[in-house]
């Protein structure tokens, strides 16, 4: 019987579109002024419809990073047992914020970003071939720990650091060396926030980073839990 592994609790998801690289309708990056209050304003309306209908991963799959909150998290291994776990009772193997983000390095500076943040209950099922007794200590899961990561001048400055940061890496599964395929995520978004990027290179590091555009962000849903 092969190794099944559920995860429930409050996912933490975010999304980012590099819309330099997009074909959008009407709208030329080129000519964005990005002093303009109002031209951000546009600009940010219609970037977020085109994110919603679809059409965005149709041109290019945004980078997706999946994550769940440690305090509001319950694991299940299940073969011919079911053992419910939780997030200390398990290895987390930590996963550098950089090395997950590591396709924003080969972005150009002036890259225009679109980042969408959700928050919001899950459900992940994982299925693995691993078959034989099952013992937790082997089971493990990624980590995104940012105090190792960044300074704190990035942390302030990228909104998606406060979603990220200090939560299970759900796109890291593995017991005793073999690997989890996901099979289902169920999600309900309850918070939406959006916010748009200018990729900047650091003067320090000489890496890109993403600095916020002024004007260029808002909650788009905030539903309050029943």
């Amino acid at each position: 019987m092969s190794l099944n592994l559920s995860i429930a609790g409050r996912a933490k998801l975010v999304k980012f579109y590099n819309l330099s690289r997009l074909e959008i309708e009407g709208l030329d990056i080129s000519q964005l002024d990005l002093e303009q209050k109002e031209d951000i304003e546009e600009f940010f309306e219609k970037v977020l419809e085109f994110t919603e209908t679809g059409e965005a991963e149709a041109y290019e799959p945004p980078l997706e990073v999946h994550g769940c909150d440690t305090e509001i998290c319950t694991i299940k291994l299940k073969n011919t047992e079911e053992y419910v776990l939780s997030a200390d009772e398990i290895t987390l193997k930590n996963i550098h914020i950089d090395e997950i983000l590591k396709d924003i390095q080969h972005a150009k500076e002036g890259d225009i970003y679109f980042v969408k943040c959700f928050e919001g209950d899950a459900l992940w099922d994982f299925d693995s071939d691993y078959e034989g007794e099952v013992d937790p200590s082997k089971f493990k899961i990624g980590y995104i720990d940012c105090t190792i990561d960044i300074d704190q001048y990035e942390a302030l400055s990228a909104g998606y650091y406060d979603i990220l940061c200090d939560i299970i890496y759900t796109d890291y599964i593995e017991y005793d060396n073999s690997m989890f395929e996901l099979v289902d995520f169920v999600f309900h978004p309850m918070k939406i926030y959006a916010q748009l990027y200018i990729v900047k290179k650091d003067p320090v590091t000489g890496l890109n980073i993403l600095e916020k555009v002024d004007f260029g962000g808002r909650m788009i849903s905030d539903v309050q839990e029943l």
